[in-house]
This record gives C-alpha cells, sequence and structure tokens, in this order.
C-alpha cells in the first residue's frame, strides 16, 4: 500500500478511505443540542449567548437541509434578540422564519412567527405594523385549526389585550385557559 502521510487515513484501492472506528457526526442531532442550549439560556435571562447558541443551531440546519427546523431557529433567533434588546435584528429574524415557513407550508408556525413579530414591532413603537402582524397571526392560526390562538391574536390586533402576559395556554385534558401573573 505504500506509505501514508502523517495527519492522512490509508485509502484503499478503489474505494472509500479506510474507517477511523470514529464515529460520523450527526449534525441535525448536534443542531438539536445548539437549540435546546439556546432556549436554556434565553430562559435564563443570557439573551446574547442564546442567539450565539441559536444561530449555530439555524447554520446547522440549513447545513442539513431541514428547512422546518431553519425556520423555527430563526423564529427562535428572533426571541433572543428581542429579548436582548436587539429589535430590528429580531425583526429581520422572524421576517426571515416567517418566508422558511410558508415555503415549509408549516401552518401552525405561519401563525406563530407572525405573532413574534407582532411583539417585536409593538417594541420597536410601530402599533400599525404590530397590528397588521397580529391579524396576519389570527388569520393562520384559525387556517391552522388554533381558534384559542387566532382569538388572542385577534383580540390583540383589535387593541382589546394590552397587557404583554396575556396569553392563553392549553391545558393536558385539552382546556384552555388564561395564566394569572
Amino acid at each position: 500500500m505504500g506509505r501514508v502521510r502523517a495527519g492522512r487515513r490509508p485509502r484503499r484501492r478503489g474505494g472509500p478511505p479506510a474507517p477511523t472506528g470514529r464515529p460520523r457526526p450527526d449534525r441535525q442531532a448536534e443542531a438539536s443540542v445548539w437549540n435546546s442550549l439556546s432556549l436554556a439560556l434565553r430562559h435564563a435571562g443570557r439573551a446574547q449567548e442564546a442567539a450565539d447558541a441559536i444561530t449555530r443551531a439555524r447554520d446547522l440546519f440549513h447545513a442539513t437541509g431541514d428547512g422546518n427546523r431553519e425556520a423555527q431557529a430563526w423564529n427562535n433567533l428572533g426571541n433572543a434578540l428581542d429579548r436582548a434588546g436587539c429589535v430590528q435584528e429580531a425583526i429581520d429574524a422572524y421576517t426571515r422564519a416567517l418566508e422558511l415557513h410558508e415555503e415549509n407550508d408549516h401552518v401552525y408556525a405561519i401563525g406563530q412567527t407572525p405573532h413574534n413579530l407582532a411583539g417585536a414591532y409593538r417594541s420597536s413603537g410601530d402599533p400599525i405594523a404590530a397590528r397588521f402582524h397580529f391579524a396576519l397571526a389570527a388569520e393562520a392560526y384559525t387556517h391552522a385549526g388554533a381558534p384559542a390562538e387566532a382569538a388572542d391574536a385577534r383580540a390583540r390586533a383589535d387593541g382589546r389585550a394590552r397587557d404583554p402576559q396575556h396569553r392563553v395556554i392549553r391545558r393536558g385534558n385539552g382546556a384552555w385557559y388564561r395564566p394569572v401573573h
């Protein structure tokens, strides 16, 4: 077979490189770990670190061709950036997430992302864009068969929900409730 230079694996004649015994990296699993880390960091109040972690996840999801998870990572990046006070960057991330969700026809996320986008516009001082995106979210949630989310987004679009913590949550038994903070 001849000499092998340092740092190179020997090749079999006419075939792929000889196995090294090391497992191949699972980029999808690695992206999921970065995504989970970003959520934990965001909930711990470490928004900038969360944005860095979700950016790594987003890039890995993109590299693996997983458009749905890439879109969700863009949405999560928007959440982290919004929490970090980078509202314009959050709006850009949410906008990209919405584009990808529409390409992948992920109906529920097409409601979730404009809902988040509306919150970012409200934070930026643009109530007209916020109301437009809440209305868009309401329409998408209705189409996705999520009536409680649609009603919440519609109320926000109409200016009836002023509390940023105003939201509805589904219990395990399927009943909807509004949490008290």
